[in-house]
C-alpha cells in the first residue's frame, strides 16, 4: 500500500485543476493509461476520481458506491486525496463523490456545471 506521503500530489493538484471546465456526462470513459487531460472530453463524478488517481499510480474502482466500499473514515483535517461522498438519507445510497485538493472539493458535480472546485 502507497503511503500518503510517496504519493505525487503537486502532479494530483496540477492535473486535478486541469479538469476544471470539463463537461459533465454521466457513465462517462477515459483512458486512465493517457495522462494527458486535454484528451478528456467529458467526466462523471466516479471516472474523474479513477482516472486522476491512476495518473500516480493508485487504482481504484470506478463507480462512486464501489470507490466508497474500498475506502476509510477520515480522522481529523481532510488531507489531499481525501474523497467526500453524498449519499442518499432515505435509501442510505451512495450517488456521487469527489476529492479533496488544495482546501476544496474537486467533482464533476452534473450537466449543468461540468467539473468545479467547490
Amino acid at each position: 500500500m502507497t503511503k500518503h506521503s510517496e504519493i505525487d500530489w503537486a502532479k494530483f493538484i496540477r492535473l486535478g485543476k486541469q479538469l476544471v471546465g470539463k463537461p459533465y456526462v454521466f457513465a462517462a470513459e477515459t483512458n486512465l493509461k493517457d495522462p494527458d487531460p486535454s484528451h478528456i472530453p467529458a467526466l462523471d463524478c466516479s471516472e474523474l476520481i479513477e482516472w486522476l488517481f491512476a495518473q500516480v499510480g493508485i487504482i481504484v474502482p470506478d463507480g462512486s458506491y464501489n470507490q466508497f466500499k474500498v475506502s476509510k473514515p477520515i480522522e481529523g483535517d481532510p488531507l489531499i486525496g481525501d474523497l467526500a461522498f453524498k449519499w442518499i438519507p432515505d435509501t442510505h445510497s451512495i450517488h456521487h463523490v469527489g476529492v479533496w485538493i488544495d482546501g476544496a472539493v474537486l467533482e464533476a458535480k452534473g450537466k449543468a456545471w461540468g467539473v468545479i472546485l467547490t
